[in-house]
């Protein structure tokens, strides 16, 4: 049996100091380049989600050679910092394998008193059979509507032009992947089974990708056929690179959407255009995320994006889950289990290689799954002023802060001294996540920081307020106490 290990980037991390916002990730892993520009602010994370290498992989554990550069892009200074290193996959490991990386970027436009940032960069690779992929089954709340009807359809319409442009010259690094074609057609046509307000509308079935969709060039481009845009008065034509060089994009009328067939094999077509320009008089490839913004309009990626890595659709509805493999009884017992530990919440540390530092986890049981959220990155150095000390106990308590009946987890421990650090999880569209504020200087902050913090109803109004209280001694008056 032949298998692979699919490479992912989860998430960049931006910590330390700030050194400017537009940020270029490159990262090569066994010769396949990846490369990423991503505007990021400076104490936050990017969720990625994206595909960087697929690797053949035997019986022996795989070692990997990575390169990984981080680059601050600036007109007249560019900062970057890059860091060599080996992954280790092991092939007996059916479960995601993670991988964390630290590299620093420092300032070059000063003389003295130079920034430093730094970037985490997590990683996971994941072993499965290319011959035999299992899409992920979508759930859906209509017993009349089977999202799972096209799979069978979507990894023949993959795989025909995966294997297409994979044994041409200058092919793609990383095949499509049919979960990704299949998120897009739940975005485009709900699997064929939206219905549109607007009478005459053009139907979601059969171009359940809606490559034919009147007004778009997609199909007008691949059969070159002279139409002309409407909007930009020019004829759909297009260029592609082949072995002979570059060629206009033709298939003489073959390209259409009659049938549900024939829409995802020319949807997909399409989407492997998009994928693809022209350098240096060859072939290069964007990576999939930026040809899935090409195939539709703005903001489009990011819902396709949502459905595809998350399993959650625009209005929060959850598609899918990871889902366990176990015998009937433990899965009766961990069901059980399940009901009766919902919302509860662990906290665990990961220890990041050859550094002091580490990573602050709480995990949470959600539904039928659990929620793992980075809450803190805890520096040796001491850069990130909301850490959380884990030589001092670390305690969680449910509260709902705005009265909505739902409750909020609160996450407190202490860092560098004797003061309060307390963070606030609150669910919204299906998942836990890390509560920011402004404080009173107009910094945005991910934490709580102070002597004492407490969750009060300051002005009677139903919904807590955050009162923060700090000891501040006199040496005229050591025994007296003033509130303000």
């Amino acid at each position: 049996m032949v298998q692979k290990v699919r490479i992912k980037i989860l998430k960049l991390e931006y910590g330390g100091d700030s050194v400017g916002n537009d940020i270029r990730l490159d990262v090569e892993i066994s010769g396949q380049p990846f490369s990423l520009n991503q505007t990021i602010k400076p104490k936050t994370i990017s969720e990625l989600n994206q595909e960087i290498a697929q690797l053949p992989i035997g019986g022996e554990v795989l070692e990997a050679p990575i390169h990984i550069k981080v680059t601050e892009k600036d007109l007249i200074f560019s900062d970057a910092g890059e860091i060599d290193g080996i992954i280790r996959i092991d092939p007996l490991k059916t479960e995601p394998q993670t991988f964390d990386f630290q590299i620093k970027v420092r300032e070059k436009n000063k003389i003295i008193g130079k920034s430093i940032a730094i970037f985490l960069i997590n990683l996971t690779a994941e072993i499965f059979n290319p011959d035999n992929i299992q899409l992920k089954q979508y759930n859906s709340r209509d017993p009349g509507k089977d999202y799972n009807r096209f799979d069978d359809d979507i990894k023949a319409a993959v795989k025909f032009w995966n294997d297409e442009f994979l044994n041409q010259e200058y092919p793609p690094s990383i095949p499509l992947d049919p979960d990704l074609v299949k998120a897009m057609i739940y975005i485009e046509s709900e699997i064929g089974y939206y219905k549109p307000l607007k009478k005459g509308a053009y139907p979601s079935y059969p171009d359940i990708i809606q490559v034919g969709n009147p007004g778009d060039p997609a199909l007008h481009t691949l059969n070159n056929d002279g139409w002309v845009s409407p909007k930009t008065g020019k004829v759909a034509r297009e260029y592609e690179w082949t072995t002979g060089g570059e060629r206009v994009l033709d298939y003489k009328g073959e390209a259409n959407a009659k049938t549900h067939q024939e829409s995802l094999k020319w949807g997909v077509r399409w989407l492997y255009h998009k994928a693809q320009e022209i350098k240096d008089g060859k072939r290069s490839w964007r990576n999939w995320k930026e040809a899935v913004k090409g195939y539709g309009p703005r903001g489009y990626e990011k819902n396709v994006w949502n459905v595809y890595t998350k399993g959650v659709d625009p209005r929060g509805i959850k598609l899918w889950s990871l889902a366990f493999f176990l015998p009937i009884l433990p899965v009766l017992f961990f069901s059980s289990w399940l009901i009766f530990n919902q919302g509860k919440i662990s906290i665990s540390f990961k220890d990041i290689p050859n550094t002091g530092d580490y990573q602050v986890f709480a995990k949470i049981v959600d539904g039928p799954w659990f929620e793992n959220i980075l809450v803190a990155n805890v520096y040796d150095n001491g850069t990130n002023s909301f850490g959380l000390d884990k030589k001092f106990p670390i305690y969680t308590r449910y509260i709902d802060i705005d009265n909505d009946g739902q409750k909020e987890i609160e996450i407190i421990g202490t860092y560098y001294g004797p003061g309060t650090i307390k963070y606030l999880l609150k669910k919204e569209d299906g998942q836990y996540k890390i509560v920011h504020h402004v404080d009173e200087w107009g910094t945005e902050k991910e934490a709580f920081s102070s002597e004492q913090i407490s969750f009060l109803d300051i002005n009677n109004n139903g919904e807590l307020d955050v009162a923060t209280d700090s000891f501040l001694p006199y040496k005229n008056a050591p025994d007296q106490v003033w509130t303000f």
